[in-house]
C-alpha cells in the first residue's frame, strides 16, 4: 500500500460501502373498478341532463323571442314610460316595508 495513490485507496475503501440503499416494498393499490350498473346509472343521468338542457334551452329561446317581440312592438318612449312605472312601483314598495318595519319598531317599544 506504500507509494498508492490515496485516491485508490479512498475509492477502495468506498467501493465496500454502498452509496445508495435501497429498499423495495409491496404496495397494494385498491382500483375501484366499474360495474355494469355503474355505466348504466351514469347512461340514465347523462340522458336526463340531455333533456333538462334542451328544456333549458326551449325556455330560453321563448322568452328571447317573446322579448324581441315585445322590443318591436313597443317605441322608446313607451318603454321608457313602463321602466318609470315599474322604477316608482319598486320604490314605493321599499317606502311602505320601511314605513311598516317603522311600525313595527314602534309597536314592540311601547310594549
Amino acid at each position: 500500500m506504500v507509494g498508492q495513490n490515496p485516491f485508490e485507496a479512498v475509492m477502495t475503501m468506498f467501493q465496500d460501502v454502498p452509496l445508495v440503499n435501497i429498499d423495495s416494498q409491496d404496495i397494494n393499490v385498491k382500483v375501484p373498478s366499474l360495474t355494469s350498473d355503474d355505466i348504466k346509472k351514469y347512461q340514465t343521468y347523462l340522458s336526463g341532463r340531455v333533456v333538462k338542457n334542451a328544456k333549458i334551452v326551449e325556455d330560453w329561446t321563448a322568452m328571447l323571442s317573446n322579448m324581441l317581440g315585445l322590443c318591436s312592438s313597443i317605441e322608446v318612449n313607451e318603454a321608457q314610460e313602463i321602466v318609470n312605472i315599474l322604477t316608482q312601483a319598486e320604490i314605493d314598495l321599499q317606502n311602505q316595508k320601511n314605513i311598516e318595519g317603522k311600525q313595527l319598531l314602534i309597536s314592540s317599544i311601547q310594549k
